[in-house]
């Protein structure tokens, strides 16, 4: 064995500390060369490590910022944010706890076949929330604000699953991309907040200035996908505060039973005369509160053809039809079909006949009401009142609220 030395006790410890063994390797030249081979090899992993580690440092980042991508379809998105977005959602959980509530049995959980359908694909989509004005803990703050106040459950609905928050800017293709918006069966824009801002840097010579832009970039994310978004589901809601003006030019189509995908609301209008009316009539705000609240009896709206027994429906007036349900009010029905329809709406004509392409619009504590057990007549499935003469004409009456 060659006689140890400085040198070669430095250059074996080297060895050691660098590959966590030793080659006895002979002659200055080849030891020089291994020892550039193995400070190569020090650098490159060091280097690789970096480049993961600030990978992965910008994924957490991305991920704590609201900034990554959303892998989920047919989800509901909410595009902008307002004073009524935090109530929109809440409006939404609402509606996804009636779903699971009517899903929640061991029969149901085991036999999903079983399992009652959705009366809007809303209830049983996760909601996806984009806006560039807040970040995303201040929106989650929000969000989790206003489902303690209205006793929302974290159980069924989970911030970070079922309502996604993420932060990007709606006029920006890339941004809707991110967020599945060719992907989503319900998307609302949002962006009030923003038009008033604008209008006023302009002097109120541009109105709905980024609604329309948002709504153009949508445009351009919805026909560029390479996956064609669910058109015959799709429903594009924009809320606005002003007239549309030039907005009415803005189209995204109709669906092949002639439904627009577009829909403009503008309720500025509506709310003030809402809002006087119930000022002269004491008791009607408590009515229309609850009414248009999904969280108790409210108007609801579903598909003939999603109920359970839709067999029973079609080809059946509207008359027939109110005596149906043992815990429901029927109020009207709505064609998709033809939604110029005269004779479809709320307080229908009685002898209007429901067909396949209808909606019934009711009120009901839950999405799917319950098949009245009352003996009907076996040929035309009304209930018989002898008490009544032939010339005697039922009235129904229908009565919202409650008062001494």
């Amino acid at each position: 064995s060659p006689e140890p030395s400085f040198a070669r006790s430095v250059f074996y410890t080297f060895q050691v500390f660098a590959s966590g063994g030793f080659e006895d390797i002979e002659g200055p030249a080849k030891r020089i060369v291994y020892t550039l081979m193995l400070i190569c090899g020090l650098l490159l992993f060091a280097l690789l490590v970096s480049m993961i580690t600030d990978g992965f440092q910008s994924f957490v980042f991305g991920m704590s910022e609201g900034k990554t991508k959303v892998p989920i379809s047919n989800h509901t998105l909410i595009l902008g944010w307002n004073e009524s977005t935090v109530r929109v959602i809440c409006q939404l959980a609402f509606i996804r706890r009636q779903f699971h509530m009517q899903n929640d049995t061991v029969c149901r959980r085991i036999c999903r076949w079983r399992r009652a359908k959705a009366s809007t694909p809303v209830a049983e989509a996760p909601i996806v929330v984009m806006t560039n004005t807040l970040s995303k803990e201040e929106m989650q703050d929000a969000i989790l604000g206003a489902f303690a106040e209205n006793g929302i459950s974290k159980r069924r609905t989970r911030i970070g699953r079922d309502v996604v928050c993420r932060v990007g800017d709606p006029m920006v293709v890339v941004d809707l991309q991110r967020v599945g918006a060719h992907r989503a069966k319900a998307i609302l824009v949002q962006m009030t907040e923003a038009d008033a801002a604008e209008a006023r840097e302009h002097e109120g010579t541009v109105r709905n200035g980024i609604t329309m832009r948002t709504l153009l970039a949508l445009r351009l994310a919805l026909f560029s996908a390479r996956q064609a978004p669910p058109w015959e589901d799709l429903r594009v809601v924009a809320q606005l505060g002003d007239h549309p003006g030039t907005l009415d030019e803005v189209n995204l189509g109709r669906t092949k039973l002639g439904r627009p995908i577009l829909f403009f609301q503008e309720l500025s209008t509506f709310v003030n005369n809402l809002l006087f009316t119930c000022i002269t009539h004491p008791g009607l705000a408590f009515a229309l509160l609850e009414l248009l609240s999904f969280s108790g009896k409210a108007f609801r709206l579903r598909r003939v053809t999603d109920f359970n027994d839709k067999e029973m429906l079609i080809g059946r007036s509207m008359r027939d039809a109110s005596l149906l349900f043992e815990n429901a009010a029927v109020l009207g029905v709505v064609d998709e079909a033809d939604t110029e329809d005269a004779r479809a709406g709320l307080a229908c004509r009685g002898d209007r006949v429901i067909k396949s392409t209808d909606s019934i619009i009711f009120i009901c504590e839950k999405s799917m009401p319950e098949k009245t057990v009352r003996d009907v007549h076996p040929e035309i499935n009304v209930p018989v009142d002898k008490s009544l003469s032939v010339e005697d004409e039922p009235v129904r009456l229908l009565v919202c609220g409650w008062r001494k």
